[in-house]
């Protein structure tokens, strides 16, 4: 059987954000590899921290209308994975 792709925490964060999103034609992602949203080639990082990068993911990434990133919403905390 699958899991959710949201817990509950984070369902009532996605619906809180996008509602602000679209009012300002924003669009709201979940679950975005870091490396998807962070230029990490040449970015002097270290290579444990690269490492870290191509497995890591964001829990939330608000775009532009042009789907340029603007801010990524990241839990942490003991309510994470509830």
């Amino acid at each position: 059987m699958m899991h959710r792709l949201l817990n509950s925490y984070e369902e009532v964060t996605y619906h809180r954000v996008k509602e602000v999103a679209d009012q300002h034609g924003a669009h709201v992602f979940t679950k975005v590899r870091l490396a998807d949203a962070i230029p990490l080639n040449k970015s002097g990082v270290s290579d444990a921290d690269f490492t870290f990068a191509l497995k890591a993911h964001l829990d939330f990434l608000v775009t532009d209308g042009e789907y340029s990133p603007l801010f990524a919403v990241e839990f942490d905390g003991p309510d994470h994975k509830a």
